[in-house]
């Protein structure tokens, strides 16, 4: 028992270090395409997908900062109405930086939402980016939004592995992996997206079985 308390600790800097050198490689990408491109059109993306990313460096230290607090992970949102499509297609991009297995299919749709939009985008780049984690061998990742109420729900569909039904309950307490040890993470993703959808009013669930791939839903308020 000792022991295995002892390296919890250990897996979840390695983790939280893989997170950090991803997100890292991420812009020195960028950097490099930047410099070495006389495109003013391809340097202007670069700036933008390493600015983007820097936001993701910057809410990852915010919220592990928050979650050694306390095990709900609180979060502060400013809402707005976008088009949920535009949000999507931006965390889509940012997921399919680094992976030339995978492919992010995003239906068409004009509904907009009322919510923090940079908050929206990391509950979408967290499952998108499960998806694809979770989905080795590559595939199509589908993403679909539909009226509910006056509510928006949105939906994640992956290709991928699956969970076993009985670590469905546990996957989104803070700091829970599902044993894995082939996959990196710090169990810290899906806790966080759950309260940023809650902090808009909404709910996030998942649906899976191993072998038959994940789907990942949440709801936002319509605009």
């Amino acid at each position: 028992m000792g022991m295995r308390k002892k390296s919890a600790p250990r897996r979840l800097l390695r983790s939280v270090s893989h997170d950090l050198n991803n997100l890292i490689t991420v812009i020195r990408g960028y950097g490099r395409l930047a410099q070495l491109s006389p495109s003013s059109a391809v340097l202007s993306d670069c700036l933008e997908r390493i600015m983007s990313t820097t936001h993701c460096l910057e809410t990852l230290a915010e919220d592990l900062e928050r979650c050694g607090h306390g095990d709900r992970c609180g979060v502060r949102c400013v809402p707005t109405a976008f088009p949920m499509e535009g949000a999507i297609r931006a965390a889509a991009r940012s997921v399919l930086f680094d992976s030339a297995l995978h492919r992010i299919e995003v239906e068409e749709t004009p509904l907009r939402v009322r919510a923090d939009r940079k908050r929206v985008v990391q509950v979408l780049v967290n499952l998108l980016g499960n998806a694809v984690k979770y989905s080795p061998r590559g595939g199509v990742v589908r993403v679909a939004a539909a009226r509910q109420g006056s509510m928006v729900h949105v939906a994640v569909h992956d290709e991928g592995i699956g969970i076993e039904p009985s670590e469905l309950g546990k996957v989104m307490r803070p700091f829970y992996r599902v044993p894995n040890e082939d996959i990196p993470g710090t169990g810290l993703g899906l806790a966080i997206a759950r309260s940023l959808v809650e902090a808009h009013g909404g709910q996030l669930w998942l649906e899976s079985a191993p072998g038959q791939g994940t789907t990942a839903h949440f709801t936002l308020p319509e605009a």
